[in-house]
């Protein structure tokens, strides 16, 4: 049985195209330029709507566009490369910030506290084996380290217990630490 190939051939709308991707190009083309020119008047409205926004809202002119010529320099503004500009000029009030928010954590303090003193315990430990092994080091290194110690002790005292800074409530955990492993050092050795 032979059937009749106009009844199954393409159909008549895609015999004025060569191939099916040239079709589908075809009917994409009318729809994209239609997108395109909404997108165009959507971005200009908005722009726009921020011109006038940002007029409203601020005293100053608004920004340059590529319109308007090569950008001016503002004087007193900060430019982004300058030091003021910069993240690392922030850094060290983001640390004091952070140092802040940290010790105001109930029981912080405390736990620094406690390692201030065992560090200084360690720091004791080792300076003694570490200059104590040639006898003549001893004098040198205990000058600098008593000295450093009675300022501490005077300027924890001479405050009141409220004004003294948490740094300096640290420094003398720190040598409380180092007294004590002096201490227990001069006991192992003399034991």
């Amino acid at each position: 049985i032979m059937l009749p190939t106009a009844a199954f051939g393409p159909p008549a709308w895609a015999s004025a195209f060569s191939s099916p991707r040239a079709a589908l190009a075809a009917a994409r083309v009318p729809l994209l330029r239609a997108q395109a020119s909404d997108e165009d008047e959507y971005l200009a409205d908005l722009e726009q709507q921020l011109r006038r926004a940002a007029a409203r809202s601020s005293r100053s002119p608004p920004a340059p566009t590529a319109a308007d010529g090569p950008p001016v320099r503002r004087t007193g503004a900060a430019l982004p490369t300058s030091r003021e500009g910069s993240q690392v000029y922030a850094l060290p009030g983001k640390a004091r910030a952070a140092w802040r928010s940290y010790i105001g954590v109930p029981g912080q303090l405390l736990l620094l506290s406690t390692l201030s003193l065992l560090v200084g315990f360690y720091l004791a430990g080792s300076l003694s084996t570490i200059f104590g092994a040639a006898g003549f080091w001893e004098p040198v290194i205990g000058l600098p380290v008593l000295l450093v110690g009675e300022v501490v002790t005077r300027e924890y005292y001479l405050r009141p217990a409220e004004r003294r800074p948490v740094l300096l409530k640290l420094a003398n955990a720190l040598k409380v630490g180092f007294y004590l492993g002096v201490v227990v050092d001069a006991i192992k050795l003399a034991g």
